[in-house]
């Protein structure tokens, strides 16, 4: 069986990947906001409990039916099936920032070392790696340096959920960046990639 997966342009996906980057870093809190809002005018990044710019799902959509075309939410789809666990759309982002932050540790780390990384506190971080390891995507091992201690890794089929919203990703961005020339899609790269290594942890 042959993999039908098409490899991006390496522009392209350091483009997505550095994007995903951005994305996945918490921006502070702006206060209580208004109803249906997560905090401040748009909630946290954006995409609050119903604010103006929350999509329902669809290929971009972070609402209830899922996040993106694999699906984070009670309805979501993709490899390992999708999951919810909260009130869809804000537990959808903060699931797959957590699952981001898994996939891309130099090793397997605490709940609380992962909070800190997605900048959210110990119980939130505790009910993001329960949502994720209920839907098969990450697991509890023993600390290989300290057996006292349980870290996250992810499963394969986690790591196959993220590769599968990279894959998704990057083929957005391509659609976007299509009318782009190879050395401004060259330039953008390298201009994202920075402002990723700079942005506020």
């Amino acid at each position: 069986m042959t993999d039908s997966r098409q490899v991006p342009d390496p522009e392209i996906a350091q483009i997505a990947a550095a994007l995903d980057r951005i994305g996945m870093r918490r921006a502070p809190a702006r206060g209580p906001g208004r109803p249906g809002e997560a905090s401040g005018p748009r909630g946290q990044h954006g995409f609050g409990h119903g604010g103006p710019r929350v999509a329902h799902g669809g290929p971009r959509g972070f609402g209830p039916h899922g996040f993106g075309p694999h699906g984070f939410g009670p309805h979501g789809g993709g490899p390992g099936g999708g999951f919810g666990g909260g009130p869809g759309r804000r537990s959808a982002m903060g699931a797959r920032r957590m699952l981001h932050a898994i996939v891309h540790a130099e090793h397997p780390q605490s709940i609380t070392e992962l909070g800190h990384a997605i900048g959210v506190d110990q119980p939130r971080a505790s009910r993001l790696v329960q949502t994720l390891a209920d839907a098969g995507l990450v697991r509890r091992i023993p600390d290989p340096n300290d057996g006292r201690r349980v870290v996250i890794e992810a499963t394969k089929a986690g790591r196959a959920r993220f590769e599968a919203h990279a894959e998704a990703r990057a083929a957005e961005v391509g659609a976007a960046a299509a009318s782009l020339t190879g050395a401004e899609r060259a330039e953008l790269a390298r201009l994202l990639a920075k402002l990723a290594d700079a942005w506020p942890a």
